[in-house]
């Protein structure tokens, strides 16, 4: 696979998106989870950047990652 299809980048900005709830080890817990995909996706992400069609959703997922993480 070269690059991410649109609704995958979508899905993931909304995850990225979803507020930690009160309890702190499931927060942390999330918050590692999304990092380990973002650490596998980074590169589709990346290349997204490249196509015009996806790179407003790349860019939103790394301001998400770059403010929130």
């Amino acid at each position: 696979m070269e690059n991410l299809e649109w609704p995958y980048l979508e899905v993931f900005k909304a995850a990225c998106r979803i507020e930690p709830n009160s309890n702190e080890e499931d927060g942390d817990n999330r918050i590692s989870e999304l990092v380990r995909i973002f650490e596998s996706l980074k590169n589709y992400i990346f290349i997204s950047l490249c196509d015009r069609d996806f790179s407003d959703t790349a860019i939103e997922i790394l301001e998400t990652f770059t403010s929130r993480f």
